[in-house]
């Protein structure tokens, strides 16, 4: 029966997905992507989402962690944090297909407080973690779910009326399995992982200025040491290095757009243009004048 559901999701998917890259919907916040070959995709920022894939394999690497995930399985993101993705299974009459949806914080929230309010217990996460990154295998009732958003996404009234009531389900399948317990965490307004998420937004908040790592844990009311562990466990990468990733990925986005490299540097927070240059290049592996040609020149490489 899950096979049969994952073969309707897949379908259904291929209908959306007719370019590569990321496909938009009828449905708000929600996306349809495919990949027709195998592909190292640079660093980027990974938004908070959930992801069902349809076909394919992939792998996302944050920090010092490597996440696989193929068909039938759920990746799952609760803050913004750095990646590199590698699509390692596609084909152009099998391309990578999958679906994701933005994850609306203020909306599991409330559903958290319903289910607290109905006494309705969440199964704990397996195994123990405070990570932001989650990755396991879908349940029957979440693949059918996507399949109903994929579905309803054919139709514009369908999109606006049905949608918000297929999220909600969605997030009701995760937060009462395997992938539950994590997702409180980032919710509880006390856990380790809403220190980090308020960091988060402060960062990207004053991404044009310097940030004191110092400041940061002060505004968590955390010792330095225990900041520095507590982002660690969480994003799995050191505070700095995010500030850092974080910086070079909101200047890469702003020279995409047409800002030059000087000004893009000055935006977020860099006193010498040619350190941000270095650190760029370090990072994304080219040249900030060369940010518009990465994918052609990783094409002509692969042919």
């Amino acid at each position: 029966m899950r096979e049969l559901r994952l073969n309707q999701f897949r379908d259904l998917l291929a209908e959306h997905a007719l370019e590569d890259g990321e496909n938009k919907t009828l449905v708000n916040d929600v996306m349809a992507f495919r990949v027709s070959s195998p592909y190292a995709g640079e660093c980027t920022v990974y938004e908070p989402l959930i992801c069902l894939i349809g076909q394919g394999e992939k792998t996302c690497v944050v920090g010092e962690h490597e996440y696989t995930y193929g068909a039938g399985d759920l990746f799952i993101n609760f803050l913004p944090v750095p990646a590199k993705g590698r699509v390692i299974s596609a084909t152009h009459e099998q391309p990578f297909l999958g679906a994701a949806i933005r994850i609306n914080l203020p909306r599991l929230a409330d559903l958290v407080l319903k289910l607290d309010q109905l006494g309705i217990d969440r199964c704990p996460e397996k195994p123990p973690s405070h990570s932001s990154v989650l990755t396991g295998k879908a349940s029957e009732d979440i693949v059918d779910a996507f399949t109903r958003l994929m579905r309803i996404a054919n139709t514009p009234y369908e999109a606006d009326i049905l949608s918000n009531a297929v999220f909600d389900e969605i997030y009701y399948r995760i937060l009462t399995g395997e992938q539950g317990g994590a997702l409180c965490k980032l919710l509880n307004q006390h856990g380790q992982i809403q220190s980090v998420a308020k960091t988060i937004q402060y960062i990207h908040g004053h991404i044009d200025q310097a940030i004191n790592i110092n400041d940061l844990a002060s505004q968590v009311h955390m010792s330095k040491t225990s900041f520095y562990d507590t982002f660690k466990s969480v994003m799995h990468m050191p505070p700095l290095q995010y500030i850092k990733s974080s910086k070079l990925q909101h200047a890469q986005v702003l020279i995409k757009e047409g800002k030059r490299a000087n000004e893009a540097s000055h935006r977020v927070g860099y006193k010498s243009f040619s350190q941000f240059s270095r650190e760029y290049k370090r990072h994304f592996g080219y040249a900030p004048s060369e940010t518009l040609a990465p994918f052609t020149k990783w094409s002509s490489q692969m042919n």
